[in-house]
């Protein structure tokens, strides 16, 4: 592989847990604006009428049931995600990696092992406060620290990744 850049990242658990938390707010809100407003406003719509009409009935506690259980799922997602990077950060002896941009794909190699993708794989850059998910597929990414990474290397990663439907 021929390297266009060569350069060191650090992994750091705040930056990590601001990145899931930022993760799931893009993904469940800016990424599903309408289906979000519509389901709140049904939400907020159907507890007004029920407080109105007092119809404290069993249709109401399914519905708020299955409210509640939608919001625990979401809350189990970033938490799973939280909990997968917390492990590979806690594997690794030293939390930092080494990152190589080529023509044809990123290699990151770090003490826990090594990964080569093709730029092709990459469907869009998610560019966050401190990180940039590189995204595989929906609930899939790499996660790219942003402290010591030269501009130049970020702007050949926005070039080289096209963004594409998932």
């Amino acid at each position: 592989m021929d390297d266009r850049f060569m350069f060191e990242i650090k992994y750091e658990e705040a930056v990590l847990k601001s990145a899931v938390r930022q993760y799931m707010f893009r993904a469940i809100i800016l990424e599903h604006p309408w289906v979000i407003a519509i389901g709140f406003s049904g939400a907020i719509f159907w507890a007004i009428a029920t407080i109105v009409d007092r119809d404290f009935t069993f249709v109401t506690g399914l519905f708020l049931g299955v409210m509640l259980a939608e919001l625990a799922f979401l809350g189990f997602i970033g938490w799973s995600h939280w909990r997968g990077m917390r492990e590979k950060l806690r594997t690794m002896t030293n939390p930092q990696a080494a990152v190589h941009l080529g023509d044809d794909d990123i290699a990151i190699e770090a003490d826990t092992g090594s990964t080569r993708v093709k730029w092709t794989t990459i469907k869009d850059v998610w560019r966050l406060k401190k990180v940039w998910l590189l995204m595989l597929a929906r609930n899939q990414f790499i996660t790219l620290p942003l402290v010591g990474v030269p501009g130049d290397a970020l702007a050949f990663i926005t070039a080289k990744v096209a963004r594409r439907p998932f």
